[in-house]
């Protein structure tokens, strides 16, 4: 019997899509329901369903992170048919609220998933990665007999991922959209990464928003979330609700890299690939042009983090940044300095490591490297690694272990 990867239970023999609605009813409710699917009694698998007559949207698709029994949640019947849902919207491209989008495919989804542009960019390169991940798994568990299951099986695969891309109908932000019978929607930027929006539906007169994950107001390339519509219902996200974030303190950062440096060092920084690893490297770059760190080689270990600031990097026209989505005072379409040092570009002098990785610069001597990783809808042991002068792999010492760290 084939069953899924990992912490997946074992799927009924001749099992087809989860039990659901039948498609194509004759009349849904009169007035809008709201229903949570996910994100209940924890900050990830965020996933909500309005509905109203003959009209079923779906607001994000996320995988469950963290604990196992958080995880085991992926593999369970989906609480749905995705055949009878009309549309999907995606706050943004972070695996907790798009990671189900290729299984809601799988499964029968047909429909256009509505985004923004750059949230469209972002969810390809971590969709795919996902699936790498995942089929990955599954591989391995059959090479090695550690799965009960016979074979075993990955949630989704890169088919289902090309699948879902397919799916994907952008939309630009701070205009009204039909997505379905009695329903529009309207993107605000959300500022929380690159193309994430908060989203104000309308379903026949009446307005719930969705924050999706909100930034901070003092995020150094996107524009702060606007205050919301006036709406009459709130859905807010409040991963870090119940926590003051301290002050920034540049100097901890500056002081930690000169002490290691100076001592001929090397500064390794984990970093998730979507958006941390572009903050870190503008960081790197502010404190260098203030004479606040030596100037010394930065290499990011991660091709998902390269892919990502590719579209981070990307061209920014007047209109993006007047909606608000980059440019507030440093944004300007273009990857700082340290980051095209970073992103080894074609026609660069490069040196190879034994990996096939090419590193920005042949001087010799210890250098700070960004460890950039995804979290995966499982967890994964840390592959961070650490390059030294003579270009070698080494492990990450013990106790810097990140159950979702990957850097490959």
């Amino acid at each position: 019997m084939s069953a899924p990867v990992a912490d997946g239970p074992a799927a009924p023999p001749d099992a087809g899509p989860a039990a659901g609605p039948a498609a194509g009813p004759a009349a849904g409710p009169a007035s809008p329901i709201l229903t949570f699917l996910g994100a209940a009694g924890t900050v990830t698998g965020s996933c909500f369903l309005l509905e109203h007559d003959r009209s079923r949207v779906l607001v994000d698709a996320g995988l469950y992170q963290g604990p196992s029994e958080l995880r085991r949640r992926n593999w369970e019947p989906l609480p749905i048919d995705p055949v009878t849902l009309d549309a999907v919207l995606l706050t943004h491209a972070h695996l907790d609220h798009c990671g189900q989008l290729p299984r809601l495919v799988k499964e029968g989804f047909r429909g256009p998933i509505h985004c923004s542009k750059e949230t469209a960019a972002l969810v390809a390169i971590v969709l795919r990665d996902s699936a790498h991940l995942l089929e990955e798994e599954a591989r391995y568990a059959n090479e090695s007999g550690w799965s009960r299951h016979r074979p075993a099986l990955p949630l989704y695969t890169a088919e289902d991922v090309e699948r879902t891309l397919r799916q994907l109908a952008p939309l630009p932000y701070d205009e009204h959209h039909t997505v379905a019978a009695s329903v529009g929607v309207r993107l605000h930027p959300a500022g929380h990464i690159l193309g994430s929006a908060t989203l104000e539906v309308d379903v026949a007169g009446d307005v719930v928003v969705f924050s999706g994950d909100l930034g901070r107001d003092g995020h150094p390339l996107l524009e702060p979330p606007p205050p919301p519509a006036a709406a009459t219902a709130l859905v807010l996200e409040s991963t870090y609700g119940d926590r003051v974030h301290p002050e920034p303190a540049p100097g901890v950062l500056a002081g930690a890299i000169r002490r290691t440096i100076g001592r001929g060092g090397t500064v390794l920084i984990p970093a998730f690939a979507v958006d941390r690893t572009e903050l870190v490297l503008l960081e790197l770059e502010r404190l260098e042009r203030a004479g606040l760190i030596p100037r010394v080689p930065v290499h990011v270990d991660s091709p998902m983090a390269l892919e990502a600031l590719g579209v981070y990097s990307g061209p920014c026209t007047r209109d993006q940044r007047s909606s608000g989505r980059t440019g507030r005072r440093r944004w300007r379409g273009c990857a700082p300095s340290i980051s095209m040092r970073c992103a080894m570009r074609p026609g660069r002098a490069a040196s190879t490591t034994p990996t096939g990785r090419a590193s920005s610069s042949r001087r010799r001597g210890w250098r700070p490297a960004v460890g950039s990783c995804t979290t995966s809808p499982t967890s994964c042991p840390t592959r961070a690694t650490v390059w030294s002068s003579r270009a070698t792999r080494r492990p990450a010492p013990a106790g810097a272990s990140c159950r979702t760290v990957r850097d490959t």
